[in-house]
Formats: structure tokens, sequence, C-alpha cells
């Protein structure tokens, strides 16, 4: 887990719900109640629920005298992911109008594409190959350039549809 998520998970989760809760305290029904009280995705509320686990794991023997269990996320615990709210396609033409033309390209790359927003702003014209394209890096959270995400580039086929967006992006674009 990276330092980022652990701060993250502590300072804007943990700490302010769980307060000044004694560690010998904190029971499965509260672990439930902070779970259900993140309103986040189902894997960002593993993360949270995850650093919590590592905090208390690294409290016992020492701190407290056993380990309260933990609130599955599967079966009758299971985390249900809010349901998907797509834009009508006229919804979607009001505000595609409203785009200008010179932001439009990044948008459809990233809609014919679904690749995430940093990969597709670190897209090179370099990563054009002859029948597919590759995303090979991406920015972090400081701008730099860094790998994508789990190391690895990633091939994606070059369709027609990305063919005739490369075929009207100006030639100084980048």
């Amino acid at each position: 887990m990276s330092k980022r998520l652990f701060y993250f998970s502590i300072y804007n989760h943990i700490i302010p719900f769980l307060g000044d809760i004694f560690l010998p305290n904190i029971t499965k029904n509260v672990l439930r109640e902070l779970q259900n009280s993140i309103h986040k995705a189902p894997k960002t509320k593993k993360n949270i629920m995850d650093t919590l686990s590592m905090m208390l794991n690294d409290a016992y023997p020492d701190y407290i005298q056993y380990i309260p269990q933990f609130p599955g996320f599967k079966g009758n615990e299971a985390i249900i992911p809010p349901d998907i709210k797509t834009l009508e396609l006229k919804d979607f033409w009001k505000i595609w109008d409203k785009i200008p033309q010179e932001d439009r390209y990044i948008f459809m790359f990233m809609i014919l594409t679904g690749c995430r927003t940093s990969e597709a702003r670190a897209f090179r014209k370099s990563d054009i190959r002859s029948d597919h394209i590759m995303f090979i890096v991406t920015f972090d959270h400081e701008e730099k350039e860094v790998p994508v995400k789990g190391k690895k580039p990633k091939p994606f086929p070059l369709t027609e549809g990305l063919k005739n967006l490369f075929s009207t992006v100006p030639p100084n674009l980048t």
C-alpha cells in the first residue's frame, strides 16, 4: 500500500470516524459502521478497511488484547457498487457542443479507448504502431511521467475510429 493511500485512509476516514475511541473498544459493529460510512468505490472502501486492519495488527498484542473481526465484503456483507448512470445521447451532444474544438480530440480518444485521463494526456505519436497503439507512460500525481499502472505497456487495437481521429488531429497538437 502506498504511503499516500495510507495517509488518505487515516486522515480522511479512520480518524474522523473513530475519533477518540479507545483501541480495545473497537468491535466488529464499530468496524461495520465505519465501513458503511465510507461513501467511496468498493475498492477504496476495502483499502481503507485494510489500512485500519494493518494498524490494529501492529497494535496487537502490545496495546490491544485481540483484533476484532472485520466485516466482510462478500455474501451478506457484500458491498454493492452504485448503479452506473449514463448520459442519454441527446445530453451527450449538448455537452460535446460546449467543449472547445481543440479539446475534443482528447475526449474522443478516451471515449474510443477507455483509457485513463492521465494515460491520454501522456499518449505520444510514437505510441502509434501499424496495427495497434501502446499505453506506455502516464502522469503521476506530481505530473511526472511514470510507467502505466501495472508497470506493463498495454496494446490497444488501432480501430477505424482511432484512425479517423488521428487523421483529423492537427499536426501541431501534442
